[in-house]
């Protein structure tokens, strides 16, 4: 997103896709967050959202997108309504709120259970959207997501390139160069008083990519329980081993840890291990080797 798409009606539809905790929400969140200051109401008392974000609830629908388009707008008092009436008010308060760009996150609840016939008409409400309101619209969600366009041409036909949005590969040494960089302000930051913290740089990085297997989004949520970690036991002394354990174990749900990573020197050969259950977990053979480069197809 930049100004000029902000500044006036602009069509165009985009995707964002990426495996679960890679970090696609906080980015979008973050850029919204620049756009806030955007907001101002009209002579009507009714609040101008240039941009405006809305998340899809497990069993999209029509219903479920004129809602979650509602709810975003702060007018779910309106469920009563029938379908079509819910979803042309939605449009039309689109409108009235001088929306210019419309994120719908977790795209892929759209669907249903990954049956075809869910997926073309998913798509199909998808494009009377698009048609109906000329802005920018961003898609955000699972690489899965990619179904909705590829069961409707016509929707396919008007989408810009797909971002994708991965994980950081260690195997890529500028990628993995990235990854320590980003870890780097973490451990800058809890390396002073009062955290103290008592492993060194390489070990407390290696051991985030362990853990996360290059899902920043899954780095960022370490941090949070390490910090509630903190907290819960009083710790007077810094953050030791232990409290590092505890911060991974609340972490560590796609995979069973065997001790504390944080302990022990990780090992290339257990990075690797690691990205390819990532991969078969997200779901990504298609998009990406289990080498981890992006399939030649993308």
């Amino acid at each position: 997103m930049n100004p000029p798409v902000v500044a006036g009606a602009y069509r165009s539809l985009k995707w964002i896709l990426g495996p679960s905790r890679s970090g696609k929400t906080q980015v979008v969140d973050h850029v919204i967050s620049d756009y806030k200051s955007l907001e101002t109401v009209d002579s009507d008392n009714r609040k101008i959202i240039p941009v405006l974000k809305i998340t899809m609830q497990t069993g999209g629908s029509k219903t479920g997108l004129a809602m979650a388009i509602l709810y975003g707008l702060s007018m779910e008092k309106f469920a009563g309504r029938t379908v079509s009436e819910k979803f042309d008010l939605a449009i039309s308060q689109l409108k009235l709120h001088k929306v210019q760009v419309l994120i719908i996150d977790e795209i892929q609840q759209m669907t249903d259970a990954g049956r075809s016939k869910s997926f073309r008409g998913a798509a199909d409400v998808l494009k009377e959207l698009f048609e109906r309101v000329p802005i920018t619209f961003i898609f955000v969600g699972l690489p899965n997501a990619e179904e909705l366009w590829l069961n409707n041409t016509q929707l396919a036909n008007r989408s810009d390139r797909r971002v994708l949005f991965m994980p950081y590969d260690y195997s890529d040494p500028e990628q993995y160069k990235q990854f320590v960089s980003a870890v780097k302000g973490y451990y800058d930051f809890y390396v002073t008083a009062p955290y103290n913290i008592e492993v060194g740089r390489e070990r407390f990085t290696r051991a985030l990519y362990f853990l996360s297997a290059g899902r920043f989004g899954l780095v960022s949520n370490f941090m949070h329980s390490l910090q509630l970690e903190f907290l819960r036991t009083n710790q007077k002394f810094g953050i030791n081993k232990n409290l590092l354990g505890a911060a991974a174990e609340r972490i560590a749900v796609d995979f069973d840890l065997d001790g504390n990573p944080f302990e022990r020197d990780i090992s290339d050969r257990e990075f690797s291990v690691r990205w390819e259950q990532m991969i078969l977990k997200e779901d990504l053979t298609r998009i990406v080797g289990v080498n981890g480069r992006l399939a030649h197809h993308v």
